[in-house]
Formats: structure tokens, C-alpha cells, sequence
């Protein structure tokens, strides 16, 4: 009886804690969502017949997304801005719901364990919310739909993950070749029958289109000086991309370089991801791709970083099941996750500044990853229990 008490009261306080931070991802939704404007004002225009993408028109926030993904945001623009954004934020509640109430069913942790999680990570669900972000939402759909043995489930949810192109990685995860293949081809389908749709909404040539597209991928400048308002160098892009442009001044238009350090850095982690994770679980394989996704993002901002909470509750998990939090293998994961989400220029100050200066959020994934792994070697190895003193 005094255990049943215990599960109901944890019960409580885990739905309690979700309930208000859910509650207060829609508010801040519905009081901001600055980038979900972009989106709804883009898509909006689309519908009169006004061409999508348009510097000219819009600046520096420009609609930023391939032309396949322009359509999937119809039913938002539909309503009024007002209403769209309760929706908008509804749909990012509904998805943090739904991927804590799994992760709790496959990693379950004390009831403190997991207080502490909702509020580390609270700023990163807020600053998702004010930005109205699609973070939240295309996580759901890699954790659900890639996890699915639907095909239709795999395909739909690789569809929704083009929306950057960079983010398509994330599918070296996937324990299946094969799987991998069909879900990429119907994907590539559906982005082709989507695009028919913009263009035909746009009267405009697949060719014109994907030219306007190419141009408004390129960094915002500011429309009289000319200077990079938004660029991968910005101290709020967390990426190991973001990271070798600032530390060595490159210049922040330069598109080659950008190209050549994400897919040098891709093969990079690839190799580790699949070095790390052999002999794992899929779920395993899957939380840590979604996690290196985020830090090879060329304008990876902090919101990004809800990729990496499936990776951090695994490592909490096993921690917490080994006992491990006085161990080297416990203050990797504190380390880590404080790094993913406390450690900025507002909460550190100059050191803050300078953490975000190396992508620290990016580091933070590393360090919560070396702590997942090195637990599995805790519980698999015999002769781990006197290195763990260490």
C-alpha cells in the first residue's frame, strides 16, 4: 500500500509539473511566436498569390524553409494570427506531452530526478515558445513516426525533418538500411508533390522557385548597411559549425565553407554516433542521433536543443539506476546538462559569454553522451565498480 502511495504521489507531481509547463509553453506561444508570424504572414501571402519567399517584402525574416514545407502551414494561415498562434502553441504542448509521457514509460526516474529536469530545461521549452519554433513539434514527429514500424508514420515524419535539409543526418540513427531508404524515397515524393502545390499557388516554375528559395536561405542583412543581422557567427547559434566560424573569424556569408564544415563535422559525429551505440538499443541509437543533430545545425539557436532531451533523460536514467551521481561518470551528465541548458552570458557573465563563444550547448551533448555510454560500460563490465571511485 505505502508503494502504491508513493507511485500515485510521483504520478502527481510528474503531471503536475507537465501540466504547468505545457501551460506556460502556449501562453508564451500565444504572447509572442515571433518566428511562427514569419511562417503565417509567408504562407499567407502564398494563398493571395504573393510570391513566398520575398527579401523585398519581408527582410530579414524571410520564410526560410524549403518549398515543400510552405503547404503543411496552410491550415495555420487559414485563421487569423490570433488564433493560429493558439493552435501553434497548442500543437507545441501537445508535443511536449506526448514525448515526456514516453520518455517517463521507457526511462522512468525518481520524482525529484525528474523536478529537476522540467526546470532546467523550462528556459529552453520558453525561449522555443516565444520564438514559436518548430523544434518541439519535428521532434515528436522522428521520435513517434521514425520509431513506427508504419511506413506511411516513417515517410511523414522524414518528410516534416527536411524542413532543414542538415537535419536529414539524423537518420544514420536508424538501425534499418532498408527502412531508412523507403522512408527517404516516399519523403522525397511527397516534398515533390508538395512543392507542385507552392508552385501552383505561386504561378511559378519549380526552377524560379527553388532560386527565390536559394536567396533567402543566404544570412539577413541589414537593408541600408548591408551588415549580417542573423549569420551563423550570432552568439545565440549554438552549433560546432557556429563554433569553428566564430573562434577563426571566418566570414559568416561565406555558404562553401558552411557546406564543407557541416559535412566534414556530419561524417565526424556519424562515426561516432555509430563507434558509441553498437551493441545499444534503437531507442539509444535514435537519442543520440536526434542529440548530434542539434549541434551540427549552422544556426542550431537554444531552442534547437529540445532534440538532446530524450539523450538527457536516458543519461539521468542510468545514472540514477547505477547510483553513479558521486561518481566521474555522474558529474559528466550534471556538467552536461547544465551546460545544455543554465550556462549562458546572462547567468555566467563574461565566462557565460565566452562558453557560448565555443558552443557550449554543443559540448553539453558531447558530455551527457560520454556520461550514457560510459554508464552502459558500468553495467555491462565487471571491474567497473573501482573505476567509478576514480
Amino acid at each position: 500500500a505505502r508503494s502504491q502511495r508513493l507511485t500515485f504521489l510521483s504520478s502527481v507531481v510528474f503531471f503536475s509539473l507537465l501540466l504547468i509547463t505545457c501551460a506556460a509553453v502556449i501562453s508564451t506561444s500565444i504572447h509572442n511566436s515571433v518566428d511562427f508570424s514569419v511562417y503565417w504572414r509567408a504562407v499567407s501571402a502564398l494563398l493571395a498569390g504573393e510570391p513566398l519567399y520575398s527579401i523585398e517584402r519581408d527582410g530579414i525574416m524571410v520564410f526560410k524553409y524549403p518549398p515543400w514545407i510552405a503547404p503543411l502551414f496552410i491550415p495555420f494561415a487559414a485563421l487569423s494570427l490570433a488564433w493560429a498562434k493558439i493552435a501553434w502553441g497548442v500543437l507545441q504542448a501537445a508535443s511536449l506531452a506526448a514525448i515526456f509521457i514516453d520518455l517517463r514509460r521507457r526511462w522512468p526516474l525518481p520524482t525529484l530526478a525528474w523536478g529537476a529536469l522540467f526546470l532546467l530545461f523550462y528556459n529552453v521549452f520558453n525561449i522555443h515558445a516565444y520564438y514559436g519554433q518548430v523544434s518541439l513539434p519535428l521532434l515528436a514527429a522522428a521520435w513517434f513516426g521514425w520509431r513506427s514500424h508504419s511506413l506511411w508514420a516513417q515517410n511523414f515524419a522524414s518528410l516534416l525533418w527536411t524542413s532543414k535539409l542538415v537535419n536529414t543526418i539524423a537518420l544514420l540513427g536508424h538501425a534499418s538500411l532498408k527502412r531508412i531508404t523507403k522512408a527517404s524515397l516516399l519523403a522525397a515524393l511527397g516534398a515533390v508533390l508538395l512543392s507542385a502545390v507552392t508552385c501552383s499557388l505561386e504561378q511559378q516554375t519549380p526552377l524560379a522557385l527553388l532560386r527565390a528559395w536559394g536567396a533567402a536561405m543566404g544570412p539577413g542583412r541589414d537593408a541600408v548597411t548591408g551588415e549580417i543581422l542573423i549569420g551563423v557567427q550570432g552568439a545565440e547559434a549554438q552549433g560546432f559549425v557556429s563554433a569553428i566560424f566564430r573562434i577563426f573569424s571566418l566570414p559568416p556569408d561565406h555558404s562553401l565553407a558552411i557546406a564543407g564544415i557541416t559535412l566534414v563535422l556530419a561524417a565526424a559525429l556519424a562515426f561516432y554516433g555509430w563507434y558509441r551505440t553498437r551493441g545499444h538499443s534503437e531507442d539509444e541509437r535514435w537519442a543520440l542521433a536526434l542529440a548530434l543533430t542539434a549541434t551540427l545545425m549552422p544556426l542550431a539557436g537554444f531552442h534547437t536543443f529540445v532534440w538532446a532531451l530524450p539523450l538527457t533523460v536516458l543519461g539521468w536514467k542510468k545514472v540514477s539506476e547505477g547510483r553513479l551521481w558521486q561518481t566521474s561518470r555522474g558529474w559528466l551528465l550534471i556538467l552536461g546538462t547544465l551546460a545544455l541548458t543554465a550556462f549562458t552570458a546572462k547567468t555566467l557573465g563574461a565566462w557565460g559569454a565566452w562558453l557560448q563563444m565555443i558552443s557550449v550547448k554543443s559540448w553539453g551533448v558531447l558530455l551527457i553522451a560520454e556520461s550514457v555510454f560510459r554508464c552502459q560500460v558500468a553495467r555491462t563490465s565487471p571491474s567497473s565498480s573501482s573505476a567509478d571511485s576514480d
